[in-house]
């Protein structure tokens, strides 16, 4: 995943922070809120990732219970 901080007065993200990360099978990440996020990108030859939120948060500091309004949790499924 990329990521980049927020510029304090307009709240876009600042190029020079921009940053990759990758992560383990088992990992997960909590962002402050501000921080500028892609989408997770699977590795190529990963074979299948499975992507599960349960809350979601907006930068309106609103918090959506995904699994309650859904009655289940939001999946990304990577198709090979």
């Amino acid at each position: 995943m990329a990521f980049a901080l927020p510029d304090t007065q307009t709240g876009e993200p600042i190029d020079r922070t921009l940053q990759a990360f990758t992560f383990r099978e088992g990992q997960a990440l909590r962002l402050e809120p501000g921080v500028w996020h892609s989408v997770p990108i699977p590795l190529v030859g990963s074979g299948p990732v499975v992507f599960t939120e349960v809350i979601a948060a907006t930068n309106a500091n609103l918090v959506i219970n995904v699994l309650e309004e859904c009655g289940h949790p939001i999946q990304f499924v990577q198709a090979i």
